[in-house]
């Protein structure tokens, strides 16, 4: 399963102002889930094959990066799924930013 986090706040702020140090330790999670990551903010969505602890995209973002809310996933790909950027979340349609945890099928192949 992948890894997902999330803040809101009625000022803007990185994810290195809301989670303080343990930032760090959430990022390290990519070590196991190091099958890329994505942060969506504000209608856009940053994305990068890397792994979060080895992406310089990541260490220039999660610093300078602020908004009044964001979701951050670290991605482990599911068996069978093909590892690329495309299939990194966040996703974005319309006005909506998304990102689940798990694999979704087609009702007909599950």
């Amino acid at each position: 399963m992948c890894r997902l986090l999330a803040f809101t706040s009625l000022e803007r702020k990185s994810f290195y102002d809301v989670v303080g140090s343990e930032f760090e330790n959430f990022v390290a999670l990519s070590a196991e889930h190091k099958d890329g990551w994505g942060i969506g903010h504000d209608g856009e969505v940053i994305k990068d094959i890397k792994a979060a602890k080895e992406s310089e995209l990541l260490a220039q973002t999660g610093q300078s990066l602020e908004t009044s809310g964001a979701l951050f996933h670290l991605r482990l790909a599911s068996k069978g799924i093909t590892v690329d950027i495309d299939n990194n979340h966040p996703f974005t349609y319309g006005t909506t930013t998304f990102m689940h945890n798990g694999t979704i099928r087609p009702a007909d192949t599950a």
